[in-house]
């Protein structure tokens, strides 16, 4: 139950990625340096699980994943101000004539 939304991010984010980068060599790098980070999550899911925790609920694991799930988030609301202000750089430089302007989707 505890992990019941882990893996619904992804769709989501390689569906991002794609739309949001300006070549194809640039999306299937993306692509797979996402996939590539996100494996070893699973890998230390395995050590912060620890078996001799299942009496008390796995405090280890769950304070574990819910602070890089926080770390996530925090990283999440940057970029999307950090988005936003670049957009609206770009509007201001392109002094309202966006024909051709490529704006950061969020």
């Amino acid at each position: 139950m505890a992990a019941s939304g882990a893996f619904s991010c992804i769709p989501p984010l390689l569906g991002f990625l794609s739309s949001n980068l300006f070549t194809t060599a640039s999306v299937g790098l993306a692509i797979a340096m996402n996939i590539s980070f996100g494996a070893p999550g699973q890998i230390a899911g395995v050590w912060i699980y620890k078996a001799n925790e299942a009496v008390i609920g796995y405090p280890t694991g769950h304070w574990t994943n819910a602070a890089l799930l926080f770390f996530v988030t925090a990283g999440c609301v940057t970029l999307r101000l950090y988005y936003a202000w670049r957009n609206k750089k770009i509007i201001q430089n392109a002094g309202g004539n966006l024909d051709g302007v490529r704006l950061f989707k969020y």
